[in-house]
């Protein structure tokens, strides 16, 4: 809006493909956190937030949308590397829509093998706001959450969130 950018990315963020980006509008799959739920079935140690978001995607679809906007779908399919650390058959599709604006994410995952899969997935985006005590979330009342910084599981109790100092949470309930 307005020229000003709305995704932030961290300006010592390093772009060598080894380490995840701080920052944009990172995939978090199959796992959230820096170790996963036993549910998941990883099978060996795996970066913070999973292998998504630093493994190489491919470009499924470049195009044009009906109103003008600007589409690209990047897909992540299942490999000896992402097996060897959770050994299960995957297809990830993320479809990016970008208008004059808006922009538009949505993440799709399709399980291509035969067993069961429980996977743990999030678009964790990073957004760029001048006074984070003027954001307000809503929604997220009765949702049962974990506090990070005081280790506490709590539920919430505020229709309305506001930031008033550091807040490091997890809603596990959320949708």
């Amino acid at each position: 809006p307005g020229g000003r950018e709305v995704l932030w990315t961290s300006s010592i963020a390093v772009f060598d493909g080894k380490k995840a980006i701080r920052g944009g509008i990172p995939v978090v799959f199959p796992f959230f956190g820096p170790t996963p739920d036993d549910r998941v079935g990883t099978i060996a140690d795996c970066p913070q937030h999973g292998f998504a978001r630093t493994s190489r995607w491919s470009i499924a679809d470049l195009s044009v949308t009906p109103e003008g906007g600007c589409k690209a779908v990047f897909q992540l399919q299942d490999s000896e590397a992402t097996r060897g650390i959770w050994p299960f058959a995957f297809k990830l599709s993320y479809e990016v829509v970008l208008d004059e604006d808006s922009l538009a994410t949505s993440l799709t995952i399709a399980n291509t093998g035969a067993q069961e899969i429980a996977p743990q997935c999030l678009l964790h985006t990073y957004l760029n706001v001048a006074d984070a005590k003027q954001v307000m979330i809503f929604g997220l009342e009765e949702a049962e959450y974990v506090d990070k910084l005081t280790g506490k599981n709590e539920t919430e109790d505020m229709p309305a969130i506001q930031f008033r100092g550091e807040t490091d949470r997890i809603y596990s309930s959320a949708s």
